[in-house]
């Protein structure tokens, strides 16, 4: 098993907090930021093999729907852009917490969900059965929340 990160990661989050289905996402991913501890590995992962971060060098995710899930989670689905291939998504998104750091308070998420990596083009390894395809993915994210006056 493998486990890798992505170390420049943006975006916006979004919601009234009224309703489950005002949450919104909008995510990109500087995919020349994979880091996995091992400096060959994020060599290889950065060629056509994998992210081909020349050609690509940007992963997104911007949600379309968002509803209340079981256990306090989210259902949000989106549209996962990667390899100029964009696939519908859903991911189980939950709120970790809430705490003022300093002067700014801040929010966290974390986001959980499995990619069919074939469906992007990213087919190494997969037809000897070498590599799985499936990769599960857990997004932490951390905001500021945005105020209104």
């Amino acid at each position: 098993m493998f486990w890798g990160r992505f170390d420049n990661v943006t975006g916006t989050i979004s919601t009234t907090g009224a309703t489950a289905d005002t949450l919104a996402m909008n995510i990109s991913i500087d995919t020349a930021s994979v880091s996995s501890g091992n400096s060959k590995l994020d060599g290889h992962l950065k060629s056509p093999d994998f992210f081909s971060v020349k050609e690509f060098p940007a992963m997104t995710f911007k949600s379309t729907k968002a509803e209340k899930g079981a256990d306090g989670m989210w259902l949000v689905t989106g549209d996962l852009t990667m390899r100029g291939m964009t696939k519908p998504i859903t991911a189980k998104v939950e709120c970790t917490g809430r705490a003022k750091m300093g002067k700014e308070e801040r929010i966290g998420f974390e986001a959980t969900f499995t990619v069919e990596r074939s469906q992007f083009g990213v087919n190494y390894g997969v037809d000897k059965g070498a590599i799985g395809n499936n990769v599960g993915v857990i997004v932490g994210l951390e905001a500021s929340p945005a105020t209104s006056e």
